[in-house]
């Protein structure tokens, strides 16, 4: 590439491991455009030992020619984004595949390059990759002065994930240390509460005019208490009973109480398939994580439609998880939770395990979900989501097998 500087010999060495290398083969580098067969070997084992460094830190090269637009990147780079054909060649079409979010950012790095204001730029975006995902990079970019500018890609999607799970942790932790106090204090609110409509229920005896005053107090009473319950589990204030669980035995136990639950135009579907494998886990809590999802599924479908619950043993190879997301590979049981609803866009689905983030008004806490990947990740699973917005959402939790003999 033109205007960059020559790389000399003594800025190699003494550096341990690096094999020596003379300075003309590095100067070739520049200088060779007629084969790779005719570069000093020299220059050809710098460039091999470049070429597989960029393919393993996944960094991509571009090259932009600000008077005619083309903008070259290299081939790998492109490739691991996901552009299985060609790619865009001008600048103009990668700056179409930025996200609307991110264009006013990309544009002021393009225009201090073209206006002459900067020497080196960087800018952090998202990109629409060609499966229709978005993922997040960095680009850093220099100018050579000469109409050219050079610079790099960086791939951090992975990075901005584990740091979004990171802050959703510490978030959670914090609301529970703030919450296991108040929902005490209200806990013990409602106490008194319940014991005066006790008091006052005997006293009334058979009064027909008030008996559905009491009952409607009542029932706003145990709500209080469910969500206290909540909150002090959110907390992790509650004392958890582990045992060994059968996953099948539990879910046939619930479909009484959620054939209950579920709306008459509601169809409730089993495939129970654990093959006998149990999970250590505290029964109460995992039969609120199935109760929960399956309310969540019920909402999602006002007009009806169908309720699926699925448990299957399963074997995680190391290709099957995503490392970056805390999963690991090895034996689980699988339950999953499908509603044939309304489904979630991409916005709110970023969001769904953000604690009293809800979508159903003055019917939600927003910590149902929250609560439910607690409890999978204290099991030490994992908890993955598909939702295809009028194609239903299917949630599925992975909880590992009991390590004693079922």
């Amino acid at each position: 590439m033109k205007g960059t500087q020559t790389l000399q010999r003594n800025d190699f060495t003494g550096l341990p491991g690096m094999p020596s290398v003379n300075g003309n083969d590095l100067n070739h580098l520049d200088e060779c455009h007629t084969g790779e067969e005719k570069l000093p070997s020299g220059a050809r084992r710098l460039r091999g030992w470049l070429g597989m460094a960029l393919q393993s830190s996944e960094i991509g090269l571009w090259e932009w020619d600000i008077a005619t637009g083309r903008f070259e990147v290299s081939d790998h780079w492109t490739q691991s984004v996901g552009f299985i054909e060609a790619a865009p060649c001008t600048l103009d079409g990668w700056l179409d595949l930025v996200h609307a979010e991110d264009g006013p950012a990309c544009a002021r790095f393009v225009a201090a390059f073209t206006l002459g204001h900067a020497l080196s730029e960087q800018v952090e975006f998202r990109l629409q990759r060609p499966d229709g995902s978005c993922g997040w990079y960095v680009c850093r970019g220099q100018s050579l002065g000469d109409g050219h500018a050079i610079g790099v890609l960086l791939d951090v999607t992975a990075k901005r994930e584990t740091l979004t799970r990171m802050l959703q942790v510490e978030r959670l932790e914090t609301i529970g240390q703030l919450t296991g106090g108040l929902a005490h204090d209200f806990n013990n609110l409602l106490t008194v509460i319940q014991g005066n409509i006790e008091l006052l229920t005997d006293n009334l005896g058979d009064d027909a005019l008030n008996a559905p005053i009491i009952e409607e107090i009542s029932m706003v009473i145990d709500r209080g208490a469910a969500l206290t319950r909540r909150l002090l589990s959110l907390a992790r204030q509650e004392r958890s009973a582990t045992s060994h669980v059968d996953a099948d035995m539990l879910v046939a136990g619930l479909l009484p109480l959620l054939s209950h639950t579920l709306d008459g135009r509601i169809a409730l579907q089993t495939h129970l398939a654990a093959e006998g494998w149990t999970v250590d886990v505290d029964s109460r809590q995992f039969e609120n994580a199935i109760i929960n999802l399956a309310i969540n599924g019920r909402d999602a479908m006002p007009g009806g439609g169908t309720l699926t619950l699925t448990t299957r043993a399963v074997r995680l190879k190391a290709s099957d998880v995503r490392p970056e997301h805390g999963e690991e590979p090895g034996a689980y049981v699988m339950v999953a939770v499908s509603d044939s609803g309304q489904g979630m866009p991409p916005q709110v689905l970023a969001r769904v395990f953000e604690p009293f983030f809800t979508t159903k008004a003055e019917k939600g806490t927003g910590l149902g979900i929250p609560m439910v990947a607690r409890f999978v990740r204290q099991a030490g699973g994992h908890i993955r989501i598909d939702s295809v917005v009028g194609d239903g959402t299917t949630m599925r939790l992975y909880i590992p097998k009991s390590v004693a003999p079922n």
